[in-house]
């Protein structure tokens, strides 16, 4: 509900962690540790820059010397746990192209019983245009950690799972933004789909959570329901004219 009414009335996207994701295996990477001793150094600096703001300048450079000649065999290790701390900080906002799709509704609607969302990104084109598509693999994607710099976190950020192309997902990455909002424009959000098995109470609590959508001035939505189709394993959305 407290979700529902960040989107419906305060215009607002969550940007959640990747912690809190239903399959731990999405969004990681798989390190590899190459390049020049020049390249290694300036990579581990910036790494114990971040993660030990503590240490001077001069005792970072002493720490990547003693990384980089005495103990050599911990760089893997400890540059995976800069990825995996990086990756801890991303907010995230996930978007599907198929509101018919059965699994989605399953696995995010609460077994059908509750809703699904519609944006017009045309409507907001600087927040809804920033999304873009993941890419779906059965390993993880490899981050040349010392040759990729650019694009290390953008790689991992975009993996997830062949076993997932199904959803057809889009997201919308901050960087350093988890568990944070994001606003949109009110025009954006333009229509709303019951489930096909959503109850009186989730009619009433939509209606509701409308209602104060209303009285905050923001335009009106359209309304569909979701139906079983009568001979096949399918989704039919129709118009709906009020939640009575």
């Amino acid at each position: 509900t407290i979700r529902l009414r960040d989107v419906l009335v305060k215009s607002r996207l969550w940007l959640s962690a990747p912690v809190d994701f239903n399959d731990p295996f999405d969004m990681k990477g798989q390190v590899r540790v190459d390049g020049n001793g020049k390249a290694m150094r300036e990579s581990m600096d910036r790494i114990l820059k971040t993660n030990r703001p503590e240490l001077s300048w001069k005792s970072r450079k002493v720490e990547v010397q003693r990384i980089m000649g005495d103990s050599p065999e911990k760089l893997p290790a400890l540059i995976q746990g800069s990825l995996d701390s990086s990756l801890a900080k991303v907010g995230v906002c996930s978007f599907s192209t198929d509101a018919r799709n059965i699994q989605m509704w399953s696995h995010y609607a609460s077994h059908h019983r509750s809703i699904v969302l519609q944006f017009e990104v045309a409507r907001d084109s600087q927040v809804l245009l920033s999304a873009v598509p993941v890419k779906y693999d059965n390993a993880y994607p490899v981050v040349d950690w010392f040759s990729d710099s650019k694009n290390k976190l953008r790689k991992v950020l975009l993996g997830k799972h062949s076993g997932w192309q199904n959803e057809r997902e889009w997201r919308i990455i901050e960087i350093g933004r988890a568990q944070s909002y994001m606003p949109f424009q009110q025009q954006a959000l333009t229509g709303l789909v019951l489930g096909c098995r959503a109850d009186d109470k989730t009619r009433a609590t939509v209606g509701t959570i409308l209602r104060e959508r209303a009285a905050s001035g923001a335009p009106p939505i359209k309304l569909y329901e979701a139906n079983r189709h009568s001979s096949r394993f399918q989704i039919c959305v129709s118009r709906l004219r009020s939640l009575d």
